[in-house]
């Protein structure tokens, strides 16, 4: 079961720079999941929090090396990942778990007052 956005959650219009980040957040996490961390399962999760769309992505794999940790090293796809969320006042973390490895991050929606002053969905 994958269930897409919660039934009782608020409708959360985004913009295209918006969905591309998002897709491609979670896409390259996964992808570096199953390629790089010996994953046997991968858990995705979204949340609205303050007007901000909060995901993580955890796996039981084995880990990030301290490098990622750190922000001073990773792949094309994690650098990726940070350069597309900052782009747009967003943050990413990337956690190290006693199994396992998350992917935190977060990113400003789109109010309703930004939708009427000319904000795109």
């Amino acid at each position: 079961e994958w269930p897409l956005w919660p039934d009782d959650a608020p409708f959360a219009p985004m913009t295209a720079l918006q969905k591309k980040a998002l897709t491609s957040a979670v896409r390259e996490s996964i992808t570096n999941a199953i390629k790089h961390s010996r994953a046997g399962c991968v858990s995705v999760t979204f949340s609205v929090i303050k007007n901000r769309l909060a995901g993580w992505i955890s796996d039981d794999g084995v880990g990030f090396t301290d490098g990622v940790i750190d922000g001073l090293s990773g792949g094309q796809g994690l650098r990726s990942i940070t350069d597309r969320l900052a782009q747009m006042d967003g943050k990413v973390q990337f956690k190290n778990l006693t199994s396992g490895a998350v992917v935190e991050f977060d990113f400003p929606l789109l109010t309703a007052s930004s939708l009427v002053e000319g904000g795109r969905p």
